[in-house]
């Protein structure tokens, strides 16, 4: 499911890449507009959803074995696990890329796309939200930084741990309850009224709750509650044959056509127990979803070497333009992603099985 989401996030980047600077892309095709339009950020989705599932069950199954949850072995899991590579991200596009459209202006002279997010790159507070994982609030005062924009979603994630182990712990007793309140408040607050401005009207919270999907991860963090107490009934459910095929159908229509918010995450989260339950494996997603972190990451950084590197080689043919965008966009983003979790993420993770109690893989 990692390794679907982040291609789907790529796909849909390679493609808005394309359009944004003059080339052929599959979102001028009025059959897939919608699709490719909202693939990048139904990937993110699926990210939260998943997210919501997974720590929610584990913290429950701390719960469970412990009695208790650590809050500090949650956060050096989530900071050996999430900050190296976030906080390398950061340095690319706030330094990297400067200085490479600096110092090679002939071979990236033809990215304008990026290059006039670079060149009208704000340091300062801009950085200084980028560096406490607050991306999702600088986008209210700032342009999206070129090869780093990506990072709204991990921010995103960081909040939710801040609370959520909190939440699982505090509220134990009545933790289904908590999450229908949290789903119905986020709800509210994303009206297309803007209910929040009867109090104040602020870009930057106006931006922030636009981009706090955490009723994601609530609906994932109830389908991991039911499937975590109440486990039988929910495989007995999953196993039938029609339910299976309605919540395919579903979530296929989803990714295709627009609907509401809540209805979307609860059918990816189904989704998400659909496939456990089916046991899905498929050798080379299972491979790529060890480094879909990277994958998600790295891809931007990847086209703007790829598309440059693609306009100097001089190929007319369009076609193989379109070949050649894949090709190297997703092998430069392969190669990045196998080097950061060999040599940045991996270390990391021996080290979180410091803080672990629960066994939870690469999450």
């Amino acid at each position: 499911m990692r390794a679907l989401a982040a291609l789907a996030v790529l796909v849909h980047h390679v493609e808005l890449y394309k359009f944004k600077q003059g080339i052929p892309s599959l979102i001028e095709l009025k059959e897939l507009n919608y699709f490719i339009r909202h693939l990048g950020i139904n990937g993110v989705f699926v990210f939260f959803t998943l997210s919501g599932f997974l720590i929610t069950y584990l913290l429950l199954e701390e719960l469970q074995t412990s009695g208790n949850i650590s809050i500090r072995n949650f956060y050096m899991r989530r900071v050996l696990r999430i900050w190296p590579l976030y906080y390398l991200i950061i340095m690319i596009g706030f330094f990297l890329l400067p200085f490479l459209l600096q110092s090679f202006p002939a071979f990236f002279e033809s990215q304008h796309f990026y290059n006039e997010r670079i060149r009208h790159l704000v340091y300062g507070n801009n950085l200084i939200l980028h560096l406490t994982f607050l991306t999702n609030v600088a986008f209210g005062g700032f342009n999206h930084v070129a090869g780093a924009s990506q990072s709204w979603s991990v921010c995103v994630e960081e909040q939710f741990y801040l609370i959520w182990p909190w939440i699982v712990l505090l509220a134990r007793k009545y933790l289904v309850q908590v999450l229908i309140l949290i789903i119905l408040i986020m709800g509210f607050l994303h009206l297309p009224q803007k209910p929040i401005h009867w109090v104040v009207q602020n870009n930057y919270l106006d931006t922030f709750l636009k981009y706090f999907n955490i009723d994601y991860m609530a609906i994932g963090g109830i389908l991991a509650y039911f499937y975590k107490y109440h486990f039988s009934s929910v495989v007995r459910v999953l196993r039938l044959p029609l339910f299976r095929l309605f919540i395919m159908a579903a979530s296929v229509y989803f990714l295709c056509f627009d609907g509401f918010d809540i209805f979307r995450a609860f059918f990816f989260a189904l989704l998400i127990l659909t496939l456990i339950e089916l046991g899905f494996s498929v050798k080379w997603l299972n491979s790529l979803g060890k480094i879909s972190y990277g994958i998600y990451m790295f891809h931007p950084f990847a086209m703007y070497i790829s598309f440059a590197a693609i306009h100097n080689l001089g190929f007319k043919q369009v076609y193989i333009n379109q070949i050649l965008a894949y090709v190297f966009v997703c092998g430069i983003t392969w190669a990045l992603s196998m080097a950061s979790y060999t040599w940045i993420e991996l270390p990391m993770l021996r080290l979180k099985s410091r803080f672990t109690q629960v066994h939870s893989g690469t999450i």
